[in-house]
């Protein structure tokens, strides 16, 4: 297996938050991870494993600045800041790796039993709040590039024994290729790990899920750069491409977090069918900054339960518009996770909405690029007339087209959207993005044909979605679902696949089900949505305008309901 010690600083540094002042050490209600996927707690994949590296959350945890560990043996202690497990009556001290005020990691030894147990940390003499921790055999992460579990994902490419790069839009990878996963939580190993690295193989069942093939690995092992980090190495089969393949790892049954690769025949630059070109993504690549403008109108249709009636539903169809506009600096949009997978394939994101972990948890995706003002509003055209987007704040508009909720005793706005032609233009301009016009035609809307029979997802089986209807040469469709394990803990996880129109039917593989939890209730409403509907491609309905390197104007529409993930 490879070694690579240069990625070491990447996958463990950490950027963090500033400090807050705090007299004893308090770790967060939820605040104990994986170092590499960030799964929250309460998630199928969010157990601790014994010999993997973990973070913790908090307030008070260790200095004001960060200091970590920069050779072995790793120490016990670090700068003031200890950790103790305890689990069965046993307790272990867990191995520094990094300390810092609102931010720790360490590794847990691999001597821990498996099983709930506490943990507390101490800095300076002053001891923490105990925490529960589900310490399991094997949880294992992908780190990704923004240190979030998701999006792009720390795998590296394989040319040759002096030659790997790290798979990025700009270094795809091609079939037949060899890469290589970087993680943590395979499972336990024997031997001193503070001393330094143990590399050798690991004895345990491991599949990798990518796209929509399941791989068996060439290898998995511990890796002998570092302490508690794992790689899976796997080659990549033919049939793939895109710069957002998803991928994910079983192993002992348990899925991964999700994160994604680029794949493309011709490895280089690669090329999305629903989002970038490879032409588009040179320009970028080869720019100090990229600036991109997006015009989106969408329709949502919800069903979801009256208040106790029991069965009766009601459907609310929602019209909006929203428009951003933003120049990128660097790499930045290399990082994002909002981008589609590639056709046919799903994606995994965990979410949490506890509020004392929003304001300490490292690397929070926003998009950081510079908001641009593309003038004081934008004029919409369509069949039912013109409508205004008003300027929320630079470089972002929206408006409530028509539908919505009916408010008191005021009428329901009448919906907008209906097949036809549609413009936007944004008048004189502003002043970073100059005038502009731009147009869709937009089709008969795609109907998910099998809504009234999903009510009860089980999560260990494929879901077949149903659909007619669709444009295929202009629109792709999506399947989305969300579901909340606790209304307490307030986390959950969502999936997100696509599929070619014309096929007509999808199976969401119980796989990516599987990394759902089961859905929780609030007053009877059942925690978990499923939503199915039509996106149109980027490239179909492109516009120019001064200081915009592209522009797009698209469209989205779904019917979703409320469901219960079991």
């Amino acid at each position: 297996m490879l070694k690579a010690t240069y990625l070491f600083a990447l996958l463990v540094a950490g950027a963090l938050l500033a400090p807050l002042a705090w007299s004893q050490p308090h770790i967060a209600e939820d605040g104990i991870v994986n170092a590499a996927s960030y799964t929250p707690r309460g998630l199928p994949n969010s157990g601790i494993a014994r010999g993997s590296m973990f973070v913790i959350f908090g307030e008070g945890l260790g200095p004001e600045s960060l200091v970590k560990v920069s050779s072995f043996p790793l120490p016990e202690t670090l700068a003031g800041t200890s950790i103790q497990v305890t689990v069965g009556g046993t307790t272990v001290d867990c191995i520094m790796i990094y300390t810092s005020a609102l931010q720790v990691a360490a590794i847990l030894p691999s001597r821990t039993p498996a099983g709930e147990g506490t943990l507390v940390l101490s800095y300076n003499g002053q001891k923490s709040n105990a925490v529960t921790i589900q310490v399991v055999e094997r949880s294992f992460g992908i780190f990704t590039w923004n240190e979030q579990g998701n999006g792009p994902g720390i795998i590296q490419n394989f040319v040759n024994e002096a030659l790997t790069p790290v798979n990025s839009l700009a270094e795809s990878a091609q079939p037949d290729q060899a890469l290589i996963i970087w993680g943590t939580g395979l499972g336990p190993v024997a031997g001193d790990e503070a001393a330094g690295p143990l590399p050798g193989t690991h004895d345990v069942d491991v599949e990798i899920l990518l796209g929509n093939h399941r791989i068996k690995p060439l290898d998995r092992t511990r890796s002998g750069c570092c302490a508690a980090i794992d790689q899976i190495s796997f080659v990549v089969p033919r049939g793939l491409a895109g710069c957002f393949v998803p991928l994910a790892v079983r192993v002992g049954g348990v899925i991964s977090n999700f994160v994604t690769i680029a794949i493309d025949p011709k490895g280089g630059v690669c090329s999305d069918p629903l989002s970038f070109s490879a032409d588009e993504l040179s320009k970028y690549l080869d720019g100090e900054s990229y600036s991109m403008g997006t015009v989106f109108l969408t329709r949502t249709n919800m069903r979801m339960p009256m208040g106790m009636m029991g069965p009766v539903q009601t459907d609310t169809t929602t019209d909006t518009a929203f428009a951003s506009f933003v120049r990128y600096a660097g790499r930045e949009i290399f990082q994002d996770p909002t981008f589609p997978p590639a056709p046919g394939s799903c994606v995994v994101s965990t979410f949490t909405e506890k509020a004392e972990q929003k304001h300490i948890r490292v690397g929070e995706h926003v998009n950081v690029g510079h908001l641009l003002d593309a003038g004081p509003k934008l004029q919409l055209n369509g069949p039912k007339g013109a409508r205004e987007m008003p300027r929320i704040t630079r470089g972002a508009y929206s408006a409530l087209l028509g539908g919505g909720p009916t408010v008191g005793d005021g009428p329901t706005l009448e919906e907008y959207l209906e097949p036809g032609q549609y413009t936007v233009h944004n008048g004189d301009g502003g002043s970073d993005v100059g005038p502009f016009n731009a147009s869709l035609k937009l089709p008969v809307l795609l109907e998910w044909t099998n809504r009234d029979k999903v009510e009860v997802v089980p999560r260990n089986q494929d879901l077949l979605i149903t659909w007619s209807g669709g444009d295929p040469d202009q629109e792709y469709v999506i399947i989305a679902g969300t579901s909340n394990g606790d209304f307490h803990w307030k986390s959950g996880a969502s999936f997100f696949c696509t599929a070619q129109v014309q096929a007509g039917q999808f199976l969401v593989p119980a796989d990516v089900l599987s990394a759902l939890p089961a859905s929780g209730d609030s007053g009877g409403f059942p925690l978990g949505t499923l939503r199915v509907g039509g996106a149109s491609y980027w490239k179909a309905n492109k516009f120019s305008a001064p200081g915009l390197d592209a522009g797009y104007f698209w469209y989205a529409s779904s019917s979703a309901k409320n469901v219960t993930y079991q």
